[in-house]
């Protein structure tokens, strides 16, 4: 069973497999690897809803918060642009 502890100073998260996660911690790591499935995951959902939705006049929109435009387009000398971390 998960545990959530909420009092001032300990605050935390119990997992069943063991796992402790205090408050400002995280466990892992690889933001960029979790954010480029999260980013490719929400895109295949995406197209997926518009071929379902095809012919309903519907638009479906997906909404990213980004922190930096240089983690997903990277403006190079000369004009052209390429995919940042994130992008590739």
């Amino acid at each position: 069973m998960t545990c959530i502890g909420s009092r001032t100073s300990i605050e935390s998260v119990a997992f069943n497999q063991g796992q402790y996660l205090a408050l400002g911690r995280k466990l892992g790591g690889g933001e960029q690897d979790v954010m480029k499935a999260m980013v490719r995951e929400t895109t295949k959902r995406c197209l997926r809803k518009e071929r379902v939705l095809k012919g309903w006049s519907i638009k479906i929109l997906s909404l990213f918060f980004i922190y930096k435009v240089a983690n997903y387009q990277v403006y190079q000398d000369g004009g052209t642009t390429g995919l940042g971390k994130i992008g590739q």
